[in-house]
C-alpha cells in the first residue's frame, strides 16, 4: 500500500530529470503574481510600503485640491497640532480605504470651516540626548496634522474623529505658543 503523497519510481525519475533545469523567468513571474492575485502570498515589506506611499499621496493631494488657500501667499494661522503615533498597536487598513478615509475626514473638518494640513513621516528617526544620538524606536511619529481651531476642546474632537485611531494609533493634541 502506498501513501498518496509519495511518489511512483516513473514520478521519481521524471522529478530527477528536472533538477537542472530552470524554468523561464517569465513563468516564474507569472506564477508568482497568479499567488498574490489569488491571496496565497504577498510581501510584507511591500505591502507597508504601499500603505506609506498611499497615505503621502492623499495628504499631497489634499493639499492641493482641497485646500485652495495653500496655494496661496496666505497661510491660516495654525493653533494646534495632532501628532499621530504608530507603535505595535497600529494595523493599517488597506490603502484605498486609509486613503477614502483621511480624505473624507479632512474634507469634513475643511468644510466646517476650519483649516487644517497635514504630512505622513518616515519611520526612521534620531534621538539627540546630550551629544549623544540613537534611533528612537519604541512609538514612532506616523504623521501630523495642523489645524485652526476656537479651543483645546474642538481640537479633541477633531483628533477624537481621526481614522488615525481607528487603525489602533494615539494622537496627541498640542496646542502651540503663540507670542
Amino acid at each position: 500500500m502506498t501513501n498518496e503523497n509519495e511518489l511512483s519510481g516513473e514520478e521519481r525519475d521524471l522529478f530527477e530529470k528536472l533538477k537542472g533545469i530552470k524554468p523561464p523567468i517569465e513563468m516564474e513571474e507569472e506564477t508568482i503574481s497568479k499567488l498574490k492575485a489569488e491571496g496565497l502570498i504577498q510581501s510584507q515589506n511591500k505591502m507597508i510600503w504601499v500603505y506609506r506611499v498611499a497615505a503621502a499621496i492623499a495628504f499631497f493631494i489634499l493639499g492641493y485640491s482641497v485646500f485652495p488657500y495653500l496655494n496661496s501667499n496666505e497661510s491660516p494661522a495654525y493653533n494646534y497640532m495632532l501628532v499621530l503615533y504608530e507603535d505595535a498597536n497600529f494595523k493599517p487598513g488597506p490603502p484605498e480605504e486609509m486613503f477614502d478615509e483621511y480624505s473624507h475626514w479632512m474634507q469634513s473638518i475643511y468644510q466646517n470651516g476650519m483649516a487644517i494640513d497635514g504630512q505622513e513621516m518616515k519611520t526612521s528617526s534620531l534621538l539627540l540626548e546630550g551629544k549623544e544620538v540613537s534611533n528612537a524606536a519604541a512609538k514612532t511619529v506616523g504623521g501630523y496634522f495642523v489645524l485652526y481651531a476656537s479651543s483645546q476642546e474642538e481640537a479633541v474632537k477633531v483628533a477624537q474623529s481621526s481614522p488615525h485611531l481607528k487603525y489602533g494609533g494615539t494622537i496627541e493634541v498640542k496646542e502651540f505658543m503663540i507670542r
